[in-house]
């Protein structure tokens, strides 16, 4: 796989991921079981799915120094620890159960 290949997957899994995750949350999860636990969960791999997209960025960047590639996955975890209550709520009022 080229690097522009995977750098293009890597943008697509990060951004991607977490709406992949909440939507699959809001339609196959929720209807069978629901509470506040089970969101959790859900938001936790949300976050570590988008973070498996950082990973396929990251390769081709192995040359730059540790310290900047563990500020870049920790800005990235912080802006989707962030988006998360909005990610959930677009997530559950596609099925239209909205507040």
């Amino acid at each position: 796989m080229s690097n522009a290949a995977r750098n293009g997957l890597g943008f697509v899994v990060m951004l991607g991921a977490p709406w992949l995750v909440w939507l699959s949350f809001a339609h196959l999860v929720r209807p069978v079981i629901s509470g506040g636990v089970v969101a959790l969960i859900a938001a936790a791999l949300s976050v570590m799915a988008g973070m498996s997209g950082f990973w396929l960025l990251g390769l081709p960047f192995a040359r730059l120094h540790e310290k900047y590639l563990l500020g870049l996955l920790s800005a990235y975890a912080v802006m989707v620890i962030l988006a998360q209550p909005f990610i959930g709520l677009l997530a559950i009022c596609s099925t239209g159960d909205c507040i």
